[in-house]
């Protein structure tokens, strides 16, 4: 299967856009992409410094997102 890039970014958050790759050539929004590690290590310490409202942690192999509590 094809493998698709995507600028992905988090709405809400002050960070700059993630290229991460899907197998589909649309998204809707709720897809799932993948990131290199180093993507995803820089994902989660984004989401953690900034005045976003998710946080993530490492279960793991897996990232895992939550939401924050409102401040």
């Amino acid at each position: 299967m094809p493998r698709h890039l995507w600028v992905v970014t988090v709405e809400g958050c002050p960070t700059m856009p993630y290229v991460g790759t899907s197998t589909r050539s649309t998204t809707t929004g709720y897809d799932h992409f993948s990131f290199t590690h180093r993507t995803a290590k820089q994902i989660a310490a984004d989401l953690n410094r900034d005045e976003c409202l998710l946080t993530a942690s490492w279960d793991g192999d897996s990232l895992i997102f939550a939401s924050a509590k409102l401040r």
